[in-house]
C-alpha cells in the first residue's frame, strides 16, 4: 500500500508531511487490522491513489455533487466529512472535522476517519467487490466504526430493546450506537462469518438470536 498523491489548498499548503503521516498511520492500521484477520491478501492493492483536502465544507460539499451527478440544489448531510471513490479520497481538514462533528474527536480521530473510508473499500474487496452484499446499514457502517476503532472509550450502555431497535432500523442512528451493538455481536459472532452472512435476507434476525441465545 503506497502512499497516495496529495491535493492540498494554499490554507495548509505548509502542511504536506503532517497530511502524509495521517495517510501513514491510517496505511498502518489497516496493515494491523487485516494481519489480525488473515486478510492481508486483501491489502496488496492501493485502496487510495489520490487524497484531495477541503478547507471548506461548501468547496467539499459540491465536489460531492460533482462526483455523484446530483441536482446542484442537493444538501449534503453536514457531517459527511470524507468520501473514497474510485481511489480518490475527498476530506476536509481535521479542524473542519472537529468543528463539525466534535463527539467524534478523540485521539487521533482524523486518522480514524481517513481508515474508516478505507474499511468500507476493505469490506468490499472481502466480498470480491459484490457492494450490494455488505449489509444493513448498521453492520456496514458498525463494520467501519470497528476497523477504525472509533469511539474507542465508549462502553456499551444497550438495552436489548435498543439492541433490537438499532438491527431493525433502516434509518441511519448514532455511530456511537453502531460501535456499541458492533462490539456485543463480534463478541458473540467470528467477524468473518458476520461479513459473509451480511447479505442474507434474515441477518438482523439471526444476529438478534445469537446476541440472546442462552438468556
Amino acid at each position: 500500500m503506497d502512499l497516495p498523491i496529495l491535493v492540498l489548498p494554499y490554507s495548509v499548503s505548509n502542511q504536506k508531511e503532517q497530511y502524509y503521516q495521517y495517510f501513514w498511520d491510517a496505511r498502518n492500521r489497516i496493515i494491523e487490522f487485516t494481519k489480525k484477520h488473515n486478510w492481508s491478501y486483501y491489502t496488496t492493492e492501493p485502496f487510495i491513489k489520490h487524497a484531495r483536502i477541503f478547507d471548506k465544507k461548501s468547496d467539499f460539499d459540491d465536489e460531492l455533487v460533482k462526483i455523484f451527478n446530483l441536482e446542484p440544489e442537493t444538501v449534503i448531510p453536514p457531517t459527511y466529512c470524507a468520501i473514497l471513490e474510485k481511489e480518490s479520497l475527498y476530506i476536509v481538514t481535521p479542524e473542519i472535522y472537529h468543528s463539525i462533528y466534535p463527539e467524534g474527536h478523540e485521539i487521533d480521530s482524523y486518522v480514524k476517519l481517513i481508515v474508516h473510508e478505507i474499511a468500507h473499500h476493505l469490506h468490499i474487496r472481502l466480498l470480491l467487490g459484490n457492494e450490494d452484499s455488505m449489509g444493513p446499514i448498521w453492520f456496514y457502517e458498525g463494520f467501519a466504526i470497528y476497523v477504525a476503532d472509533q469511539f474507542s472509550k465508549i462502553k456499551n450502555s444497550l438495552s436489548n430493546s435498543e439492541i433490537k431497535s438499532i438491527l431493525f432500523d433502516l434509518q441511519r442512528t448514532s455511530y456511537k450506537k453502531y460501535k456499541m451493538l458492533f462490539e456485543i455481536v463480534t463478541g458473540k459472532i467470528p467477524l468473518d462469518k458476520l461479513v459473509q452472512k451480511a447479505k442474507e435476507r434474515d441477518f438482523s434476525n439471526w444476529v438478534y438470536e445469537k446476541i440472546n441465545e442462552g438468556k
